[in-house]
Parts: C-alpha cells; structure tokens; sequence
C-alpha cells in the first residue's frame, strides 16, 4: 500500500532558537499589534514539527488515530493561516521574523487544501524575489502541488512510503535534477538521500527503478 510521506527537510535547531528573536522595530506600533499573529505563528510551527518524524512508524503499524490527529491539526492551522493571509496578507520575514515566516511555509506545505497550496503558490514565488521566501521553500511547495495533482515532480523532494521505504514520486527529468535543485539551493540528491535515511530511520530507494517510482 502507497502512503504520501511528506519529506520537509527542516533543522528543528536554528527553529526553537530563533523563536526569542524580536520582531523588526522600523515600526514599534505595528510590531505591538502584529505581536499575537507572530506568536501563534511560532507555536503552531511547533505544533506542526511535533511528531512529525514518526510518520513513518504510524504508517507501518497502521496507527490510524495518530495520523488522523496529524490530519487535523494541519486542516486547523490551514484554517487559521488562510484567514491571516486574507486580512494580513502572507507573514513575511521582514514584518513578523524567520522563526514566524518559517512557520507559516510549513503550514501551507503540510495543508490538505490542495486550492490553498495551489493560491499561495504564486504569493511565495513573488515573495522569494524580494528574499522573504527562500526558494528551496517554493521548489518544495511546487513539488508537492505536482504530486497532489498526480504530476510528476521537478525537483524531486517529494517521496512517498511502501514496503518499509520510501520511494520518489515521479519526476520530470532525471537529467541535470542536481542542477537544477542547485539554482534553487537544495542539496545534491546523493546528500538529501542520506539525510532522508536518517531522519526517518529507513531505508530511501535511489536512484528510481524502473516501473518502481510512483507516476500519474
């Protein structure tokens, strides 16, 4: 059986040091207001980090109460982020901080609302050519738009879980992908593969076998 692992390759570290950092003063009245926005940001980014690592185990002891607590809290914190960015537009790091900016790319990315994903889409990629977005973030939400919408990737990001490892969506073209993930800044698939391993405590197919890698 097929399961979507969402693969965020996220440094918890630099994320809970930076949740002290103060939001910028070019405008202290702005920053007062902004201040309950910023701090819900920062703590459901904690909530969304929270477990997220044991996906896999849930999955292959089939724990259907852990991913349905999963479910719901990235519909919930969906919810709350499409309302802040109809009245506020999108948190930007400038205004609310890495830590809260951080926060709320993963929100979108983990959201069940594929139209969600799909709408903030072209936010973040106007966002990314100001440098409040980083792009390795909208090359990861792109890919994951494509797999929801059964299409191959292009960055290769995206893998999902069967018969105890994990395993790459399709992808557009294997071709020049480290280059390409390079214009983007993300690292050599050989180092994101390890990485994967580690962080899931499981086994990642690389590179694709034929007829293995999942396709529309």
């Amino acid at each position: 059986m097929r399961h979507r692992c969402i693969v965020i390759l996220v440094c918890l570290g630099p994320f809970i040091a930076a949740c002290n950092r103060e939001l910028p003063q070019t405008d202290r009245g702005s920053a007062a207001a902004l201040s309950g926005v910023r701090d819900t940001l920062i703590r459901m980014g904690a909530e969304d980090q929270r477990g997220r690592d044991s996906i896999p185990a849930a999955v292959a002891h089939n724990d259907t109460a852990f991913m349905q607590r999963l479910a719901r809290g990235d519909s919930s914190r969906s919810r709350w982020l499409q309302r802040v960015v109809a009245t506020r537009g999108w948190p930007s790091r400038s205004t609310f901080g890495d830590t809260a900016a951080g926060a709320a790319w993963l929100i979108v990315q983990h959201s069940p609302m594929i139209e969600f994903q799909e709408a903030m889409l072209p936010v973040l990629e106007a966002e990314a050519r100001e440098g409040e977005v980083k792009p390795t973030d909208v090359a990861m939400l792109s890919d994951r738009i494509d797999v929801n919408r059964n299409q191959p990737q292009r960055y290769g990001t995206q893998f999902s879980l069967k018969g105890g490892k994990l395993i790459a969506d399709s992808i557009v073209n294997l071709t020049g992908l480290d280059s390409l993930r390079a214009s983007v800044g993300l690292p050599p698939m050989k180092q994101y593969i390890k990485l994967m391993a580690q962080m899931y405590r499981m086994p990642v197919e690389w590179p694709p076998v034929r007829g293995n890698a999942f396709k529309r």
